[in-house]
C-alpha cells in the first residue's frame, strides 16, 4: 500500500514537471537548464509542486526569463516563507515588472533574503494606499482645493499633487508611520499655502532661476529648504497648533546653538514672513558655514515641475480670458481696469490679511459664474495662487483663438499654447494573478471637437415622428407624480396595508393607522453617462446610428432636465487609452453638444475596463441620488496587446462590480449577435439588451433609459 502511494506521488510529480517543462522550453537551453528547475521543485510536496505550476502559467503571460528565474528560485522561497509570504513574494515581483521591467523584478526572484527582511517590516510598515483616503480629506480640508498624493521617489509638490513614498518603516510603531505621512503632507501643503514658489509677478524671476543664479546652487537649494523649513513650521505653529504639536512630538526641529540662528528663526517666524525673507536669510547663511537643522519630512525641490505647472495654470488662464475678449464678453478696457483695481485691493490687504484671504489658494473659476466681470475676477484670483500681483501689461497682446491654435500671434511669434488634453493612469485588474496592475492604463482625456455640418437638422428632418414620440414619453416622465405609501391620509387606500392590517387583527396586535397613498410631486434626482464605444469596428452604418442616436436622445433628456454627460472611449495598447468628452455633467446642453455628437468618429481598439472606470469616477461628483451607466457598444473588449479573449472580459467585469458597489446601476446596449455568450458575466441578467437591428437604437436607448430611472 505504502509503495502503490509512494508511486504514485512520483509519477504525479514527473507529471508536474513535464508541464512545467513544456512552458519552459522557448528558454530552456545549457546556460538555463530544466535540471535547475527540477533540483528547485523536487523536493516539494505535490501541492506545492501544483501552486508552481499555476504561478508559474501566470507569470509565462508576462515574461518567459521571469517565469524562469520564479522557477528556479520557488523551491528554496517556499522553504523558508510560509505560503502566505510566497504569495506577496511573487505578487510584489510582479509588480515590479509591470513597474520597471525585467531585471529589476529578476532581481527581487533572486533576492529572496532581502524580501524576508522586508517582509519582517510590514507588521509596522505603513503604506500611502491605506492612509490616502483619510489623507485626501484632511488635506483638502486644509487648502480648500484638491491636492492629490500621488507614490513617487522623493518627496516633494509641483502645488498640484503631493509626491509621498509607496510606504514608510522609519519607526517600529505602525502609528508613529502614518503620523509621518500626515507630517510629510502637511509640510507640501504649506509649501503651497504659504507662498514658498510665489513671485511678485509672472515676469519677475522664478524661485528655481535664483536659486540657480548662485555660484554653488546645490547648497543655495539646502539651506533655502531648511529655511523655509522654520519659516513654514513657524506659520504652522500659528495657524494650526495642534497640527504642529503632532508633527513637532514625531520629529521636533532642534535650531543649532549658533546666535545666527535665533536671529534667523525670529525673522522667519514673524507674522507677515514670505519667501522674500528666506532669501534674505539665504545670503545670510551662505556666508557662514554650519550645520544644518534637520527634520523627517521636509523633502526635496522639485523646481522644474513646479515651473511646468505655473506655466500651465498661466497659459490656462490665457486661454480663459481670451475667449472672454473673442466672444465679446469683457473688452480690453474691462480687463485692464479689473487688473490695476485688483492689485490695487490686494495692496491694501498686505501686512494685515491671513495668508489664505490672499494666497490664491482657490479652486479653479467655475464656468457658471454670472457675468464677463465675475469670470474675469476669478480667473484673477487664480493668478494669485503663483504671484502677489498681475502685471497691467501682461494680457495686452492676447491672441485669439484662431492664432492659438495655430502656436502664432498676429507677429508670426510663437504665441499662447493650445490646452493639450489631461493625462490620468488607472488601474486594471488582472484575473490570472487575482490583483490590480497598479496605474496600468495611461489615459489621454481629450474634448471632441466641434463639426458643423447640419447633422442635427438632418436627423430631426429623419425622424420627425420618432422625435416627438421619445419626447412625449420623456415629457411625461418629468410630470409623472410620486406616490407616499403608508400614510395617515391621501387619495387612495394602500391595499399592502389593509392587508397587513387585517393580519394584526386576527393576531390581536395594535392597528395601525396608515393605510392611504398620498400623491406627490417629487424632484427628479438621476444622472446618467452615455459610454460610447468608438472602436474601429463602429465605423460606417453603426457610427451613423449611434450619432443619430444621441442627437435624438440628448435632445430628450434636455426636456426630461436629467444631468448627463456623453464620454468616448478607444484604446491601442495600455499606453494608449483615449477618452473623448462630448459633453461634462457641468455643461449646458447647447448646440455645442450636437456639433460634438456630429463628430464622433471610429478610432481603434475595445479596451472597455479602463472607460468604465473613468465613466464611474465622473459619476460620482454628481450629486444625484440615481446614477445610470449606460454603455453603447458593438462588441466585447479587445486590443491587440492581450486584452482579447477572457482577460479583457475579466477585467471589465470587475470594472462594472466596482460601479456596481459604488451605488452605480450599469446597463449595456450592444449590436454583436455573440454578445450572448459574455453579457450575462459582465453586466448580470437583465442588465443589457441584443439589438438585431441597430435602426432601432433611438427608441430602445430611450426605453431602457425610462425603465431604469423611473
Amino acid at each position: 500500500m505504502v509503495e502503490a502511494l509512494i508511486s504514485k506521488e512520483k509519477i504525479s510529480t514527473h507529471n508536474t514537471l513535464s508541464k512545467i517543462a513544456e512552458i519552459l522550453k522557448p528558454i530552456l537551453s545549457p546556460r538555463q537548464p530544466m535540471d535547475a528547475v527540477e533540483e528547485s521543485l523536487s523536493s516539494l510536496s505535490s501541492e506545492d509542486q501544483l501552486f508552481a505550476l499555476h504561478w508559474i502559467q501566470v507569470m509565462s503571460v508576462s515574461n518567459i526569463e521571469l517565469t524562469y528565474t520564479l522557477a528556479v528560485n520557488l523551491g528554496k522561497a517556499r522553504t523558508s516563507l510560509s505560503l502566505k509570504s510566497v504569495r506577496v513574494w511573487l505578487h510584489e515581483s510582479l509588480a515590479l515588472y509591470d513597474r520597471e521591467g525585467l531585471y529589476p523584478a529578476m532581481q527581487a526572484l533572486n533576492n529572496i533574503e532581502g524580501f524576508k527582511e522586508n517582509h519582517a517590516r510590514l507588521a509596522y510598515t505603513s503604506k500611502l494606499v491605506d492612509v490616502k483616503p483619510k489623507l485626501d480629506i484632511f488635506i483638502r480640508g486644509l487648502s480648500g482645493r484638491s491636492l492629490a498624493l500621488k507614490p513617487g521617489d522623493e518627496i516633494y509638490t509641483d502645488t498640484e499633487h503631493l509626491y509621498l513614498p509607496n510606504s514608510i518603516s522609519k519607526y517600529r510603531e505602525k502609528h508613529k508611520n502614518k503620523s509621518l505621512y500626515k507630517a510629510m503632507a502637511c509640510f507640501l501643503w504649506a509649501q503651497t499655502w504659504y507662498g514658498t514658489f510665489k513671485r511678485e509677478a509672472h515676469t519677475s524671476l522664478s524661485t528655481q532661476a535664483r536659486l540657480d543664479s548662485y555660484s554653488n546652487s546645490a547648497l543655495a537649494k539646502r539651506y533655502f529648504l531648511t529655511l523655509e523649513n522654520i519659516r513654514l513650521l513657524a506659520n504652522i505653529e500659528r495657524d494650526l497648533p495642534g497640527l504642529f504639536r503632532e508633527m513637532s512630538a514625531l520629529s521636533p526641529l532642534l535650531m543649532p546653538k549658533e546666535k545666527v540662528w535665533k536671529v534667523i528663526s525670529k525673522k522667519l517666524g514673524k507674522k507677515n514672513s514670505t519667501v522674500e525673507d528666506t532669501f534674505e536669510a539665504l545670503d545670510v547663511l551662505l556666508r557662514l558655514s554650519i550645520v544644518l537643522p534637520e527634520t523627517d519630512y521636509k523633502g526635496s525641490l522639485n523646481l522644474a515641475e513646479v515651473e511646468l505647472k505655473i506655466a500651465d495654470r498661466k497659459t490656462d488662464t490665457f486661454n480663459k480670458i481670451s475667449e472672454l475678449l473673442n466672444r465679446n464678453i469683457i473688452d480690453e478696457n474691462q480687463l485692464e481696469q479689473a487688473v490695476e483695481a485688483f492689485n490695487a485691493s490686494q495692496g491694501a490687504e498686505q501686512g494685515s490679511a491671513d495668508p489664505r484671504d490672499n494666497s490664491g489658494q482657490a479652486d479653479k473659476p467655475s464656468d457658471a459664474a454670472k457675468d464677463g466681470s465675475s469670470q474675469l475676477s476669478e480667473l484673477l484670483k487664480a493668478l494669485l495662487q503663483d504671484v502677489e500681483s498681475v502685471e497691467g501689461g501682461l494680457f495686452g497682446d492676447i491672441p485669439s483663438i484662431e492664432e492659438q491654435a495655430s502656436g502664432k500671434d498676429d507677429r508670426g511669434q510663437s504665441g499662447l499654447k493650445p490646452v493639450l488634453g489631461k493625462q490620468i493612469e488607472l488601474d486594471e485588474w488582472d484575473y490570472l494573478r487575482q490583483r490590480y496592475r497598479e496605474h496600468w492604463c495611461r489615459v489621454n482625456i481629450k474634448n471632441v471637437d466641434e463639426i458643423h455640418n447640419n447633422f442635427k437638422q438632418q436627423t430631426e428632418r429623419k425622424y420627425p415622428f420618432l422625435m416627438t414620440q421619445i419626447r412625449k414619453v420623456f415629457e411625461a416622465m418629468r410630470d409623472q407624480p410620486r406616490y407616499a405609501n403608508r400614510q395617515t391620509d391621501g387619495e387612495d387606500i394602500d391595499l399592502d396595508a389593509v392587508v397587513n392590517m387585517y393580519t394584526a387583527r386576527l393576531a390581536g396586535e395594535e392597528l395601525s393607522e396608515r393605510m392611504y397613498i398620498r400623491r406627490q410631486r417629487q424632484e427628479r434626482s438621476v444622472s446618467v453617462c452615455l459610454l460610447v464605444d468608438m472602436s474601429g469596428s463602429t465605423k460606417g452604418w453603426i457610427n451613423l446610428a449611434m450619432r443619430e442616436s444621441l442627437i435624438l436622445f440628448s435632445e430628450a433628456l434636455n426636456t426630461l432636465g436629467d444631468q448627463y454627460a456623453i464620454i468616448g472611449f478607444s484604446g491601442l495598447t495600455r499606453q494608449r487609452c483615449e477618452i473623448y468628452t462630448v459633453k461634462e455633467f457641468s455643461e449646458e446642453h447647447s448646440i455645442i453638444t450636437s456639433n460634438r455628437i456630429s463628430n464622433i468618429q471610429a478610432k481603434d481598439y475595445t479596451r472597455m475596463g479602463f472607460a468604465v472606470r473613468y465613466a464611474t469616477q465622473r459619476l460620482l461628483k454628481s450629486e444625484a441620488k440615481h446614477r445610470i451607466l449606460l454603455l453603447l457598444s458593438d462588441g466585447k473588449p479587445d486590443d491587440y496587446d492581450g486584452y482579447q479573449g477572457e482577460y479583457g472580459i475579466q477585467d471589465t467585469r470587475k470594472a462594472i462590480l466596482e460601479a456596481q458597489g459604488k451605488a452605480i446601476n450599469p446597463f449595456s446596449i450592444t449590436i454583436d449577435k455573440q454578445a450572448q455568450i459574455y453579457l450575462p458575466r459582465l453586466f448580470g441578467p437583465g442588465q443589457y439588451m441584443i439589438l438585431d437591428d441597430v435602426s432601432t437604437l433611438p427608441l430602445k436607448l430611450s426605453e431602457v433609459y425610462r425603465k431604469l430611472s423611473a
